[in-house]
């Protein structure tokens, strides 16, 4: 399971009919999972751009200054192999002022009927949620804007 090859871009934005707004950021990440569990119901990548460091990989960490935030999901049919090989699309858009100059982006898994509770591995402590023993797993990516 690995998310990979960010290439981060600007992509112009109008907010609020205003001529003059900050722009979004977007990320393509390469997104490769496997024979997930029968019980994920939908993957989803996470970006954040940060003023400094993004600390941790985990969304918990609130010792992050966010400027940007966006996701973008797959959601798996039922009787669908849990396997994704592709492109995610993710447009982060401002949270709050700043001046954004790092990025990280992570991978969450979400259980059938699971509503809007999503687990990260390979820290999830559901069993459904961790790579099976041997896998290796790219959970996040990070680095400089």
């Amino acid at each position: 399971m690995r998310i990979s090859a960010l290439i981060p871009t600007v992509v112009a934005a109008i907010v609020f009919g205003l001529s003059l707004a900050k722009a979004d950021v977007t990320f393509d990440v390469a997104v490769d999972v496997a024979t997930l569990s029968a019980d994920v119901e939908a993957l989803r990548v996470i970006c954040y751009t940060c003023e400094g460091s993004c600390g941790t990989t985990l969304p918990e960490d609130r010792n992050i200054s966010q400027i940007d935030k966006g996701f973008n999901a797959h959601i798996f049919s039922p009787g669908q192999a849990r396997t994704f090989k592709g492109t995610m699309t993710v447009v982060a858009r401002t949270i709050r002022p700043g001046n954004a100059t790092d990025y990280v982006c992570y991978i969450a898994l979400r259980k059938a009927g699971g509503g809007e509770d999503w687990d990260y591995p390979p820290v999830s402590r559901q069993p459904w949620a961790k790579p099976k023993a041997g896998t290796p797993i790219t959970a996040a990516i990070k680095g400089k804007l």
